[in-house]
């Protein structure tokens, strides 16, 4: 059991940068959305040779900031003690199967209790249409204490009182330290190997007024 998952992250989202891609002005008409934790998903997806296993977690706190047309800055927490896995019918399977990534093998969570993504630019996606992804995003990945640039494309909309940021993104567990399992680090493991890239889908839902 202990040798079939790799669970994706826990993720900060933090936004530096406006979305037409330069640093968007701080004033008045600035607005602060707060994470709104129980309408905000994450889910982590990890794949071995011979299958696959998702579940969620979620975010702890947060806010963004928006002054009209750019998001200028902003946070979010993901707390890695509420990791789920969903796939699994069976309660106490997907139980050792959670208790697992969170230990030193994964994720370390009694050490590592959050993860944290730093946002440092985002730059606009032309001719981008409705539902498509409108920005690509650069920042900063944290996991387990280790940080490593990551970028990829991003949908942000803005309606009245709610802000939503949505992607998908792949990653390399290996890079922040996360090796058990890795076909890429120990020789002749075979069909037993987990993938080294961890996919997660994001919903960041923040509101204003909360």
């Amino acid at each position: 059991m202990k040798k079939i998952i790799l669970l994706g992250l826990s993720v900060v989202f933090a936004a530096t940068s406006a979305l037409a891609g330069g640093k968007g002005p701080k004033g008045n008409n600035n607005t602060v959305f707060k994470v709104d934790a129980t309408s905000s998903k994450l889910k982590w997806v990890g794949k071995k040779v011979t299958g696959e296993h998702f579940g969620y977690l979620s975010f702890k706190s947060g806010e963004v900031t928006y002054n009209g047309t750019s998001v200028v800055a902003g946070n979010a927490v993901v707390d890695m003690n509420t990791m789920t896995c969903t796939d699994i019918e069976n309660k106490e399977y997907a139980d050792k199967l959670v208790g697992h990534l969170k230990n030193g093998d994964f994720f370390d969570v009694e050490k590592f209790q959050t993860s944290e993504f730093k946002l440092s630019s985002v730059t606009s996606i032309k001719g981008a249409k409705t539902g498509e992804n409108n920005c690509n995003v650069k920042g900063t990945l944290t996991i387990k204490g280790v940080s490593n640039a990551i970028e990829f494309p991003a949908r942000v909309e803005v309606n009245g009182s709610t802000l939503v940021l949505r992607a998908d993104v792949t990653f390399d567990r290996t890079k922040f330290g996360i090796k058990y399992g890795s076909a890429s680090v120990i020789e002749g493991i075979g069909d037993k190997a987990i993938h080294d890239e961890v996919l997660f889908s994001l919903a960041l839902v923040a509101r204003t007024g909360k």
